[in-house]
C-alpha cells in the first residue's frame, strides 16, 4: 500500500508520492489491477460512446456505436494472411445499451437504471457489430435530455455486461470491477431547432518522419522504424500523427458570451496508442497565426509519436501499433477511426 508520511509530504512538496498513473492516451499494456499488481487479464476502456445525430427532434431515429477496446496483448486474435494479429477487440466482450430521461431536475447525469435517479428506463437491442439504436418518443418535451449508457464486459467479468449492471445497480452505478467493465454515458439532445449539431467527422488518418512522407494508418500500408532493444530513449526517433477533418465538420454555434451571435463550434482531436510515446493525447485545430476568433478552423492537426524501443516486444505484438482517433466539438457532438502501422 502506497502512504506518504508527514515528513515526506515536506520533502517532496508538490511532487507527491506514490505509483505514477500511465498517461490517458496509452491504452496500457500492463494495467494494474485494485491492489497495485499488473492484471493479468488486461484492462477494458470505453473511449468513445456516439449518438448520431447528438441532436434531433421527437420521432427521430438515433444510433449509437462506441469504441470498446483492451491493449492487444488481451484484444481477440484474428487471422490476417494466415498469421494471427493480436486485435484491439476484447476478448468475450459483452454490451448492454439502455435510455431513459434525465429529469429537468437532474444536476449530475447518473447512468440510466443504475441509480436511484433513473426514471422512464429502457434496453435497446444489440447490433452485431456491437452498435444500437433508438427512437425518441413522440412524448418526449422540447428542449429536452435523453441518456443513453452502455455497460460494457470482457470474458474475466463473470456474467458479462449484464451481470456487471446487476452489481453496479447496488453500488449506485459505479462498477464492481472497473477493469473489466465499464459504465459510459452519453446525452442527446431533444429539440426542434432548425440547425442541429451534427457529429464532426474525420478525413484521412496519417503517420510519417515528415509530412511530404505521410501514410495512410487505415491503408495497411503504414510502417514505422523498427527500434533495437538498447536504443536510449533519447536517440528514439519523432513521428507526426497528422489527424484531417472533413471540410464540413465545423458549424456554427452562438457564441457563449453574447448569445445575438454565432462563432464556429471548437474540434478537437484525441489519439490514443497501443505502443511509444506521444507528446500530448489531445490537439485542437486552431489557426494560431489567425488574429480573429471567427477564423475558420485548420484542416489538420499534428501530433508526435516516437516508437517504442526497449518495450517494443510488450507493447506491441507482431510489430503492430494501433492508432484510435475521436474527433470531438464543443456541444456534444463526435465520431471515431481505427488506424494501425507496422514496425519494419
Amino acid at each position: 500500500m502506497w502512504q506518504c508520511t508527514f515528513l515526506r509530504l515536506l520533502t517532496l512538496g508538490l511532487f507527491g508520492c506514490g505509483p505514477s498513473l500511465p498517461p490517458a492516451w496509452l491504452i496500457e499494456p500492463e494495467p494494474l489491477d485494485a491492489r497495485g499488481t499488473i492484471d493479468p487479464d488486461g484492462k477494458l476502456r470505453v473511449l468513445a460512446l456516439t449518438v448520431d445525430p447528438p441532436q434531433a427532434p421527437p420521432l427521430a431515429r438515433v444510433s449509437v456505436s462506441s469504441l470498446v477496446v483492451t491493449h492487444p496483448r488481451f484484444g481477440q486474435v484474428v487471422l490476417q494472411g494466415g498469421q494471427p494479429v493480436h486485435t484491439l477487440t476484447p476478448r468475450g466482450l459483452s454490451l448492454v445499451y439502455r435510455a431513459c430521461v434525465v429529469p429537468d431536475s437532474a444536476t449530475v447525469l447518473r447512468p440510466c437504471d443504475l441509480s436511484a435517479s433513473s426514471t422512464l428506463v429502457w434496453d435497446l437491442p444489440v447490433r452485431a457489430d456491437g452498435s444500437t439504436e433508438l427512437v425518441i418518443p413522440g412524448s418526449q418535451p422540447t428542449p429536452s435530455t435523453l441518456l443513453v449508457t452502455l455497460i460494457a464486459a470482457d470474458e474475466a467479468y463473470p456474467g458479462g455486461a449484464t451481470a456487471c449492471a446487476q452489481a453496479a445497480a447496488q453500488q449506485d452505478g459505479l462498477s464492481p470491477i472497473p477493469n473489466h467493465c465499464v459504465i459510459a454515458v452519453k446525452r442527446i439532445l431533444v429539440s426542434h431547432d432548425a440547425i442541429p449539431n451534427q457529429n464532426p467527422q474525420l478525413g484521412r488518418l496519417w503517420l510519417g518522419a515528415a509530412p511530404e512522407s505521410l501514410s495512410d494508418l487505415e491503408s495497411g500500408e503504414a510502417r514505422y522504424p523498427k527500434l533495437p532493444a538498447e536504443l536510449a530513449d533519447a536517440d528514439r526517433p519523432s513521428w507526426q500523427v497528422v489527424i484531417e477533418r472533413a471540410a464540413d465538420s465545423e458549424q456554427m454555434e452562438p457564441d457563449p458570451l453574447d448569445r445575438s451571435r454565432q462563432r464556429p463550434e471548437l474540434l478537437s482531436a484525441s489519439v490514443f496508442v497501443t505502443s511509444g510515446n506521444l507528446e500530448s493525447g489531445r490537439g485542437s485545430f486552431w489557426d494560431l497565426d489567425c488574429p480573429s476568433e471567427s477564423c475558420p478552423q485548420r484542416l489538420t492537426t499534428t501530433f508526435s509519436w516516437q516508437p517504442a524501443a526497449a518495450r517494443a516486444a510488450i507493447e506491441a505484438p507482431e510489430d503492430r501499433t494501433y492508432f484510435a482517433v475521436i474527433l470531438r466539438d464543443d456541444r456534444g457532438g463526435a465520431s471515431f477511426r481505427v488506424g494501425e502501422a507496422k514496425a519494419r
